[in-house]
C-alpha cells in the first residue's frame, strides 16, 4: 500500500472516530467544496526531466473538458494559464500559487544536477527543509501555498466545484497543507503533468479523494 493509500484510509479512520453524523454531514453537505487540482501539462524541460522556466509553454494542449465551476484559478507560469485555458476554464492567476523557487537550477535537467552538484540536489529532494541556491524550500512551498489555501486567497472557498491548474509541485504542496499533512510527506505523492488530484470537504475538514490523469483520457469528475 503507498503511502497515499496509508493516508486515504487514516483520512477516513479519523473521519469515523469523530462521528459518524459528522461523517456523513461533510460527505452530503450542500456546503461543501470540491477543490480539483489538476497538474499543468508538459512543456519541453519537463519532458527532459529539467525544471522549468515560467515562461515555457505547452507541448501539446489538453482536450477540452466543460465543467460547471464555482471558481477556478492557476499558477502564473504560462502553462498553467494555457492549460486551464484549454480546459475551457476562466481560471485567475494568482501569484502564491506559483511553482517552486528552484533558484539558479531552473532551466537545468535533472542529469545534468546529479552530475555537477549531486549532494546538494538530492538533499534538495528529499529534504523538505533544505533550499535551493538562490531558491526555496518544499516546505517553504508549502507555507506558501498553505497561506492561500487558508481562505483561498481572501476570496473564501465557494461552496461547489472549484479548480487549480497549477505546477506538479504546488499540487503536492496543496494536498499537505489542505489535509494537514507534513511537509515531508510531500514526496510520497507522485504527479505529473495533466494528472488530477480532489480534496473536498470544508475548511478545516478536508478529504483527499483518488487521482487520476487527463493525459489517458480521464476527466476531472469524481
Amino acid at each position: 500500500m503507498s503511502l497515499l493509500d496509508r493516508r486515504n484510509v487514516a483520512c477516513r479512520d479519523h473521519a469515523g472516530q469523530r462521528g459518524r453524523p459528522g461523517g456523513e454531514r461533510v460527505r452530503g453537505s450542500r456546503m461543501a467544496t470540491t477543490v480539483t487540482l489538476v497538474a499543468a501539462g508538459a512543456t519541453a524541460s519537463t519532458r527532459q526531466s529539467a525544471l522549468p522556466r515560467p515562461d515555457e509553454p505547452l507541448l501539446a494542449a489538453p482536450a477540452a473538458l466543460p465543467t460547471r465551476l464555482a471558481a477556478a484559478w492557476c499558477g502564473p507560469e504560462l502553462r498553467c494559464v494555457q492549460t486551464a485555458a484549454a480546459l475551457g476554464w476562466s481560471a485567475v492567476p494568482a501569484e502564491p500559487l506559483r511553482d517552486i523557487d528552484a533558484g539558479r537550477w531552473i532551466g537545468r535537467t535533472s542529469a545534468d544536477l546529479l552530475e555537477s552538484e549531486p549532494e546538494a540536489f538530492v538533499t534538495w529532494l528529499r529534504d523538505p527543509v533544505f533550499r535551493a541556491p538562490g531558491g526555496e524550500s518544499f516546505a517553504h512551498l508549502v507555507l506558501r501555498a498553505g497561506g492561500w489555501a487558508g481562505d483561498a486567497g481572501g476570496a473564501g472557498w465557494p461552496h461547489g466545484r472549484v479548480a487549480l491548474v497549477v505546477a506538479p509541485m504546488v499540487v503536492r504542496s496543496m494536498i499537505l497543507a489542505l489535509v494537514g499533512w507534513p511537509a515531508v510527506d510531500g514526496h510520497g505523492i507522485d504527479v505529473a503533468p495533466l494528472d488530477v488530484f480532489q480534496v473536498r470537504g470544508t475548511p478545516g475538514r478536508w478529504r483527499l479523494r483518488a487521482g487520476r490523469s487527463l493525459s489517458d483520457g480521464g476527466t476531472a469528475d469524481e
